[in-house]
């Protein structure tokens, strides 16, 4: 998406003021040492160490929405800015799996039974050491309320993500009957079912308040009675550990488990986060 900001002289002035603190500006070539410049920038931006806000009153023009299309290794997608989020914001999920997983991605598969078919889960993702079963949520932003309170986004969060939850429940077990599993052009996709299955719920954003203990619960029930390792990340988390695992889908399934693991150890906290602190991809929640 690309438009014009305008803003009033003195919110101007005040942006000016700020820039002109900093007489240095890089420029050149984007190398691994501006990579891990810019990670660590990241990570102090997180923990609040920098304080560099300045709230403007600012309208924006002439906006202009730029439709990208992915190439993947077995489809084609879209991303783009509609009132369909839910469908954009999978397809956004799909593309940051491609690098890792690629042949052996597919959107929404399909089981098929008998003349009937219904939908796997959102992603479907596997190698020959791991199954990832993915749902994602998108928590709306063009359909919400105006006045929309914040428990009730809450609410609406907890929902989606009790949802998936259940979504990924049933396509576990899909995969222990052996089911039959197509993808868009109804050809079958033929992997080991009986692979140990990751399942991720992804959501746009995990709100951070409001009482989150029965969806906690409801996480460690699934794992233990459907014999799974399950995650639920926003987006931002999600990023980390594609960034860290470096295109290497051994890596992101070894990370999935820490990060299962680091959830029961702190009394099954939906809200972890994970911060690699050094240069041997040391992980700490």
């Amino acid at each position: 998406m690309s438009g014009n900001i305008e803003i009033n002289s003195l919110d101007k002035n005040k942006s000016i003021q700020l820039l002109s603190e900093k007489k240095d500006f890089y420029s050149g070539s984007f190398d691994k040492n501006i990579d891990l410049i810019l990670d660590d920038f990241q990570g102090m931006i997180e923990q609040n160490v920098l304080n560099v806000d300045i709230l403007m009153d600012c309208k924006i023009t002439n906006m202009n929405i730029i439709n990208n299309t992915i190439i993947g290794s077995n489809e084609v997608n879209k991303l783009l800015l509609n009132d369909n989020e839910g469908v954009g914001f999978e397809n956004q999920i799909w593309a940051v799996f491609d690098d890792i997983f690629k042949p052996n991605l597919y959107k929404n598969p399909r089981i098929q039974e008998s003349n009937k078919q219904r939908e796997l889960t959102d992603i479907l993702s596997f190698y020959k050491l791991g199954i990832f079963l993915i749902e994602v949520k998108a928590m709306g932003v063009f359909s919400v309320e105006e006045n929309i309170t914040e428990q009730r986004k809450v609410a609406n969060l907890k929902k989606q993500i009790s949802k998936g939850i259940k979504q990924l429940i049933g396509a576990r077990r899909a995969l222990e009957k052996q089911s039959k599993i197509i993808d868009n052009k109804n050809n079958e996709i033929v992997f080991d079912k009986n692979i140990f299955p990751h399942c991720l719920v992804i959501v746009s954003e995990l709100l951070q308040f409001g009482d989150w203990e029965e969806i906690e619960m409801l996480m460690l029930k699934a794992m233990l009675e459907n014999n799974l390792c399950l995650n639920v990340l926003d987006l931002v988390e999600l990023m980390k550990y594609i960034k860290i695992s470096n295109g290497k889908k051994e890596m992101f399934d070894y990370y999935m488990l820490e990060r299962r693991d680091r959830f029961i150890e702190n009394g099954a906290d939906i809200h972890i986060r994970a911060k690699f602190v050094n240069k041997d991809e040391d992980i700490k929640l």
